[in-house]
């Protein structure tokens, strides 16, 4: 074989070896698509059948339970214990100061929910935050916004010294505007070359080599201050707790250079980065977190009920109990069901003679009950809908 049909036959199989790279590239790129399509799928299923009241740390609910003496009030005690129902309220105040990826996941937990489910609720919930936020970050700095101030708005913890930090900032942004400058000269030095004369050829390749020259030497003065950028907010989240946004809106900045112009290399990037923001919303990490949730307090009324009580110095004698007021704690191992315990003040009065109350007097119950909650009756109401 002469040397002619050796590099055919090389080209032939260099071009083969490419398109075989570029179809695999295909068809990773289209399975990654697709897995992260059925993982947003997923989340936002999760997320619809997730409709809990409770995620918003409140609840309320009907509970069944035991009213019971606890002592006496100016002489008036109750004597006997009996089985009560009462409407209520509850608070839930850790779902307060929770991210709302939190309660998503806790509240999707206790409602019987599988793990995977749960997660895929919570991860959806702070993704949608995460490209809101990136967005967010991406029209501030179109506006002109620095780094300080976006880190300024976006946690009161950020009080960031401007030295260093802004200054590596502003570097990069001027090295990558003089980059720009660069490729916009060599573009119109190419054109020359193009369109010169013989005569005046040789001037235009010179002219095209120092073009080329001059944007080499920028992109390595981009590259230089990119690093020196990240490394002032790498030094900064170190100093502050592994506090990492500095160095996501640093990252953010850069993408929105694009220096390197690469609309795939660009896309996989910005969703890096809205996953990096998501994830300081949730991960599994977080999962431990839903215990400290489901302890609370609650305010009811235990519905009206005849007891037994001594009044002053007299005997027993059964009177017409008006509770006012129920109150307490509560635990809720699930969405669904509340645990209570707590005290019911009230009044005990005699049924007068035309169904007049007269001689109330203040007596203090306690009671221990289990109530189904709001969104107990939901998911009932949910499955008798999907009956056939």
């Amino acid at each position: 074989m002469d040397q002619a049909g050796l590099k055919a036959v090389i080209d032939a199989q260099a071009q083969a070896l490419l398109e075989a790279e570029a179809k695999a590239s295909a068809a990773k790129a289209k399975q990654e698509s697709t897995e992260a399509q059925n993982q947003a799928a997923a989340g936002a299923k999760a997320v619809a059948e997730n409709a809990k009241l409770l995620k918003s740390g409140v609840t309320a609910g009907v509970s069944a339970g035991i009213q019971f003496p606890i002592g006496s009030t100016k002489g008036t005690s109750l004597q006997n214990a009996g089985f009560v129902a009462m409407p209520y309220v509850a608070f839930f105040p850790g779902y307060w100061k929770r991210s709302e990826a939190v309660r998503e996941y806790c509240a999707s937990e206790w409602g019987g929910g599988s793990e995977s489910d749960a997660s895929a609720a919570a991860m959806e919930v702070a993704r949608r935050k995460a490209t809101l936020k990136f967005n967010t970050f991406i029209s501030a700095m179109n506006a002109g916004a620095t780094d300080l101030q976006i880190l300024d708005w976006e946690s009161s913890r950020m009080r960031m010294d401007g030295g260093q930090y802004q200054k590596t900032k502003e570097d990069f942004v001027k090295s990558v505007d003089a980059y720009r400058r660069a490729s916009e000269k060599i573009t119109l030095a190419s054109k020359t070359v193009a369109e010169a004369s013989a005569d005046g050829k040789a001037a235009a390749l010179t002219a095209f080599s120092n073009a080329r020259t001059e944007r080499d030497a920028a992109r390595g003065a981009v590259d230089a201050a990119q690093e020196a950028y990240l490394a002032a907010a790498r030094l900064y989240r170190s100093s502050r707790a592994e506090e990492p946004m500095p160095a996501i809106v640093a990252y953010t900045r850069i993408w929105l250079a694009d220096v390197d112009g690469e609309s795939g290399n660009r896309e996989a990037r910005k969703k890096d980065i809205i996953q990096w923001i998501a994830d300081q919303d949730w991960n599994s990490t977080l999962r431990g977190k839903c215990f400290a949730l489901k302890w609370g307090a609650y305010l009811g009324r235990t519905l009206n009920n005849e007891v037994r009580v001594r009044v002053g110095g007299g005997g027993i004698e059964k009177r017409n109990y008006v509770p006012q007021l129920s109150f307490g704690a509560t635990f809720a191992p699930n969405a669904y069901v509340s645990v209570l315990a707590g005290v019911t003040v009230g009044n005990v009065e005699v049924q007068g003679e035309e169904g007049t109350p007269r001689d109330p007097r203040t007596l203090w119950s306690g009671n221990v009950s289990v109530g189904g909650n709001f969104d107990l009756a939901a998911a009932l109401l949910k499955g008798a809908q999907s009956l056939p």
